[in-house]
């Protein structure tokens, strides 16, 4: 949409592999317990598209990139032309080299269509495996606990969010996974996967075993670099873009959860929506920059909030670590040694979460005392929004849920991205 406010003349092709209409991926775990239906995921773009005059071909998939001649090759051979292409091919997940991988009751759960599947399968499903026990591992585990479905995590790490969580909150986190009833099993190497009439049965790599009607493949993802690399776009781990989005072929850019800017990759909502709005106005000559965005993630369980900005289990020499822990509640804050926040975790207890986020995503300074004092209560408090900011004005609005922002007087009826009501956004 970026683009096309930027110039209402243009032509603008949308090519989409998927069937499906823009729809809600963080709600796919609510889909496949039954808790939200297909209509509740789609945002219903599709009209406002054509209102655009955007020319929007679902289930239309891109075979190829022809630079030298402008134009691209959908997949039933037709070849379209363009003044400026923008590659939004997004992730797709990681799956892992285990023998057996391909048997029948074994599924990914990253797009809709792998939801449909996982949804019917799941009817007469009542124990299964998840290989992964990162943020969608763990998420799509609860849920199909609240689901009555008995679940077991296999983590080839000695900790579950192994990324995002230091030694203390993992530990608590772990056992908030066991009080619902979900098995945790840790430094667990999957080594193969065994068809059994109508189960499967799970092999760890010391030779032990376990039945289960399903397995789902929840150890990550990577960009969708496969479009790029085979056009000799210059990739890393994802498309590499500069702070224009442009990458290295010229006409071309790449945005979202295929791009690599400053070495990075973020498969978030918002930064591959900011991203998304630079690489539209940008292909028109506009000069727009992007920036890097420190991780964000906000766990959607009721039970135990989680809250993590930046990079919390990367430290370098003089960093300054506090943290407290009250009952369930567990927070943790580190400082670079000018007093810089650099990263949270509040697990639990998550009041002042926006505060903190802004004030890493600035690299804004502490109060020395207050650090030094291993007071978190007092940084929460004290860290505020500069006066005159234009970038956090006091009529936005942020959902605790999912991070998405949302500028004006009152919240939306409804969170755009993760479905949950106004009383879960906090004022920006």
């Amino acid at each position: 949409m970026s683009a096309r406010n930027e110039y209402p003349d243009a032509g603008i092709t949308l090519f989409a592999c998927e069937p499906y209409p823009f729809y809600n991926r963080i709600a796919l775990c609510a889909f496949i317990t039954g808790k939200k239906q297909q209509d509740h995921l789609h945002f219903h773009c599709a009209d406002r598209l054509r209102g655009d005059g955007i020319d929007a071909r679902w289930g239309e998939d891109v075979e190829s990139i022809d630079p030298g001649s402008g134009s691209v090759i959908s997949k039933d051979g037709r070849r379209w032309g363009y003044d400026r292409l923008i590659l939004a091919t997004g992730a797709v997940p990681t799956v892992p080299a285990i023998e057996g991988i391909d048997n029948r009751g074994v599924f990914t759960l990253w797009s809709l269509a792998d939801a449909i599947g996982v949804r019917d399968a799941l009817v007469d499903a009542q124990t299964v495996a998840i290989i992964g026990g990162g943020v969608l591992g763990v998420e799509t585990a609860v849920e199909l606990a609240n689901a009555g479905k008995k679940v077991t995590i296999f983590e080839a790490g000695d900790s579950v969010l192994p990324l995002h969580l230091d030694r203390i909150s993992s530990g608590m986190f772990g056992e908030f996974l066991r009080e619902k009833g979900i098995d945790t099993r840790l430094s667990t190497l999957v080594e193969r996967l065994e068809t059994r009439g109508a189960a499967l049965r799970v092999i760890h790599r010391d030779g032990a075993g376990l039945d289960v009607d399903m397995v789902l493949l929840m150890a990550g993802a990577s960009p969708d670099t496969r479009l790029a690399r085979s056009a000799g776009i210059k990739c890393g781990d994802g498309i590499i873009v500069d702070s224009h989005m442009n990458t290295d072929v010229a006409g071309i850019s790449a945005c979202g959860n295929c791009a690599q800017l400053d070495g990075e990759r973020n498969f978030l909502w918002n930064p591959a929506r900011a991203q998304g709005e630079i690489a539209g106005a940008n292909a028109f000559e506009n000069r727009r920059e992007a920036t890097s965005e420190p991780l964000v993630i906000h766990l959607k369980m009721p039970e135990m909030p989680l809250f993590v900005c930046g990079s919390p289990t990367f430290e370098e020499r003089g960093d300054i670590v506090i943290d407290d822990r009250s009952g369930r509640a567990y927070r943790a804050l580190r400082f670079d040694d000018r007093y810089r926040m650099k990263s949270a975790i509040f697990l639990f207890e998550t009041d002042g979460f926006y505060e903190i986020e802004k004030t890493i995503r600035r690299a804004l300074p502490v109060q020395k005392d207050l650090v030094e004092a291993r007071d978190i209560d007092g940084i929460v408090e004290s860290v505020s929004v500069p006066p005159g900011d234009d970038d956090y004005r006091s009529s936005g609005w942020v959902c605790r849920m999912c991070g998405y922002s949302h500028e004006g007087d009152y919240p939306p009826e409804i969170c755009p991205v993760c479905s949950v009501g106004k009383d879960q956004f906090l004022v920006a």
